[in-house]
């Protein structure tokens, strides 16, 4: 534990007790707001802004750096101003690079996303919607293993849950899904 960890608990500790519940990893919202009612409801989302009630499949970003999210993938503009400006001017849409997503990336999008938003995931109820089995994901379970018998999450069949108290580890339980990572970034230790 450090000096980030204990103010972030006790930051989130005055928050509740005023009346806000924890949204996710780090938003706080009112008992009540839309947000709250899309946590009750399973459909809060999560994009590059953070936590939304918004089930857009798209984000667009506008301006030298942004970000993009499309159901394709995902698109990154030019980041110095002047090589974005010039794009622009050019007639150029300012995009320096972008990431096609292929099937078994958008199956590891939904799951974490579901995760991150609900402390809880049903991976075989997410692989039918993709029409696949959740065999093909038995390396994120091999990789939950050692996190689960630190206590960080439970996995009961196909479902993986992340208690109350391990929350701000989430990341590194969603790291598992992330075939992108490698295998030391998904170190729960590294993530406090």
């Amino acid at each position: 534990r450090d000096e980030r960890h204990d103010m972030m608990m006790a930051a989130a500790a005055h928050l509740m007790e005023n009346g806000y519940r924890w949204i996710g990893l780090d938003h706080f919202a009112l008992e009540g707001d839309a947000m709250t009612k899309a946590l009750d409801a399973g459909t809060l989302h999560r994009n590059f802004q953070g936590y939304t009630t918004d089930p857009c499949p798209a984000l667009i970003g506008l301006g030298a750096s942004s970000i993009g999210s499309l159901p394709q993938g995902y698109i990154q503009n030019h980041t110095p101003v002047r090589t974005w400006r010039a794009a622009i001017e050019a007639g150029q849409p300012g995009i320096a690079k972008g990431v096609v997503l292929g099937d078994d990336d958008r199956l590891r999008r939904a799951i974490i996303e579901r995760l991150m938003c609900d402390l809880r995931v049903d991976v075989a109820d997410i692989c039918s919607r993709y029409n696949r089995s959740p065999e093909v994901l038995l390396d994120a379970f091999d990789a939950l293993k050692p996190i689960a018998a630190d206590g960080v999450c439970t996995i009961d069949g196909w479902v993986v849950t992340i208690p109350e108290d391990a929350r701000i580890l989430m990341r590194t339980v969603a790291a598992a899904f992330d075939k992108y990572l490698s295998p030391d970034a998904q170190r729960h230790s590294r993530a406090v």
